[in-house]
This record gives C-alpha cells, sequence and structure tokens, in this order.
C-alpha cells in the first residue's frame, strides 16, 4: 500500500510539473508572455512619455513667458529712446537758443 501511495504521489508530482511545462510552453507560443511584456513597456514607456510631455508643457509656457517679457521689454526700450531723443532734441534746441542769445 505504502509502494502505491509514493507511486501515485511520484505520478502526480510528474503530472503536475509535466502541466506546468505544458503551460508555459503555450503561454509562451499563444503569446501571452508577449502580451505581458507589452503591457509591462507600454506601462514604463507611457510613464516616460507622460513626464516628457508635461515637461515639455511647462517649458512652453516659460517659452510663451519669456517672449511676452521680450515684448514688453521692446516697448519699453521704444519708450527709452523715444524720451533719450527728446531730450537730445530739447538740449540741441536749448543750445541754439543760448547761442543765439550770446551772438
Amino acid at each position: 500500500m505504502d509502494k502505491i501511495k509514493k507511486l501515485y504521489d511520484g505520478s502526480k508530482e510528474a503530472a503536475r510539473n509535466t502541466k506546468e511545462k505544458i503551460t508555459d510552453k503555450i503561454n509562451t507560443y499563444s503569446g501571452k508572455d508577449v502580451l505581458q511584456k507589452v503591457d509591462e513597456f507600454t506601462q514604463v514607456y507611457g510613464d516616460i512619455l507622460l513626464g516628457m510631455d508635461k515637461e515639455l508643457t511647462e517649458i512652453k509656457k516659460e517659452v510663451k513667458t519669456l517672449k511676452e517679457n521680450k515684448t514688453a521689454n521692446k516697448e519699453n526700450d521704444n519708450y527709452r529712446l523715444f524720451f533719450a531723443l527728446s531730450i537730445l532734441i530739447n538740449i540741441a534746441l536749448l543750445t541754439a537758443l543760448l547761442v543765439k542769445s550770446y551772438a
């Protein structure tokens, strides 16, 4: 009876091992392993791409802000140039008046 139980247990273990090996092979050939790897790849690289998209969005906002500041600074520079020219014209006119009055 003991020998029969050992033989039965051994057969049962062999059947289990064989089933696992066959299942692994079926999963490999059916694409289940490939599907798991694709899912993993998609998850990892999806997260990377989302992070990159977030960073690019932030960079675009910064570039937009810099362009707006550049435009504002350019307008301010134009006003400064206008005022500097008007001061120079006033100095030239005052100089001309002074020269005329002393002549």
